[in-house]
């Protein structure tokens, strides 16, 4: 319980202990590479995280040659990366789907995080179908990734104490971008609403207004 500047003297916030995970520096590092893998459509770098969910992999060549490669080929039908329209729930389903069967490990703190996006992904859409929060993050992902990653992908560049504090820095300048574009969104969404509903109980879709106030967060088919 905290004060608030507002009207209300206190504000009660809960929290699921259930979906906090604390996470070293190389699991959030893993994971966030796995996000990023999903934004730009790359199936044989998402492998590499995948087989990193674990340091108890020990699968030989010869599985992780045909894990990548079908991971591969469910990228290329499923996951086009940002502005196609990715339904990350779906891709993190197909990921677990891929991981069970070729018999990845994965440790809890990332069972936790795949859970959490799935459970965040869900309510977002239903909250707002056309706000796709793939899209949303490419700024933050496309920055992270060019910062701590190769052309590759998922090989690490320089781990020196310039790059590790940079790295924490980062979302924190970037977030400000992010959060004003995602305001500048959901305002021209309501303006919108009001306009249609002052102009006499227009009925179109709420969908169709959220997708003409940001054409680039279409709803999923």
């Amino acid at each position: 319980m905290s004060e608030s500047t507002g009207r209300e003297k206190y504000q009660i916030t809960l929290v699921d202990a259930g979906m906090v995970a604390q996470l070293t520096d190389q699991e959030s590092s893993t994971f966030i590479g796995m996000l990023t893998c999903i934004g730009e459509g790359n199936g044989e770098a998402a492998a590499e995280f995948a087989l990193r969910f674990s340091d108890l992999n020990n699968l030989d060549e010869k599985a992780i040659v045909l894990f990548k490669k079908d991971m591969m080929e469910f990228f290329q039908k499923n996951c086009k990366g940002y502005g196609s329209n990715v339904d990350v729930g779906e891709v993190f389903r197909g990921i677990l789907g891929l991981i069970r069967d070729h018999r990845v490990r994965i440790d809890a703190n990332y069972a936790t995080l795949v859970i959490n996006v799935l459970c965040l992904e869900a309510l977002g859409r239903r909250i707002c179908p056309s706000y796709n929060v793939l899209d949303a993050a490419k700024p933050l992902l496309q920055t992270y990734r060019r910062f701590v990653y190769q052309d590759d992908g998922h090989t690490p560049k320089s781990s020196g104490t310039y790059a590790k504090r940079a790295k924490r820095l980062m979302p924190i300048m970037l977030y400000h971008s992010k959060k004003k574009s995602d305001n500048a969104f959901f305002k021209q969404v309501e303006a919108t609403r009001r306009t249609r509903v002052a102009g006499g109980g227009d009925t179109e879709p709420t969908d169709a207004v959220e997708q003409r106030a940001h054409p680039s967060m279409r709803q999923r088919p």
